[in-house]
């Protein structure tokens, strides 16, 4: 069966039933599998943050062991809300659901309790320099351009 005549099959189906026709780009699946492999990326980093041995801090400058070291249950629960919300998210908007949104919002918070503890309580300034700033930042915008990806797409009727 060629395409155009699947296409004009789904088009009288969804005519017949009264449903309008919904042409998914192939950008949004790719952008969707993106986010979902960069959560899955911050998943893996929290868990080894969360597991890091004496002998990794030890391969570490001493600062910079310290400076993770210092980091309070609070930041890393919302490093840990962050990643898993990021990555359920991501997952709700490749199942088109329209639940994305909210689930990405709370990522969202995530990111941002986790990035007010690093940026105006530890010494990450003073220990990485400006360059430490640079990944915090990448990831805020990330997660912010997620939701706004995600509102787009229900307007367009692409998440149910």
């Amino acid at each position: 069966m060629s395409t155009e005549t699947t296409e004009e099959a789904v088009t009288a189906a969804a005519v017949e039933s009264g449903q309008p026709t919904i042409v998914i780009p192939v950008w949004f699946w790719v952008v969707a599998a993106v986010a979902l492999v960069w959560n899955l990326m911050g998943v893996y980093m929290f868990i080894e943050q969360m597991n890091m041995s004496e002998a990794a801090y030890g391969a570490m400058e001493p600062e910079v062991a310290e400076l993770y070291k210092q980091v309070p249950m609070w930041a890393n629960i919302a490093f840990g809300v962050a990643v898993i919300a990021g990555t359920l998210g991501s997952g709700l908007l490749l199942a088109r659901s329209k639940f994305a949104t909210a689930v990405l919002v709370i990522s969202v918070i995530g990111v941002a309790a986790q990035q007010a503890y690093f940026y105006f309580m530890s010494d990450i300034m003073t220990v990485m320099g400006p360059s430490g700033m640079v990944m915090p930042a990448v990831v805020m915008i990330v997660a912010i351009g997620l939701i706004a990806f995600s509102t787009s797409s229900r307007e367009k009727l692409w998440l149910r």
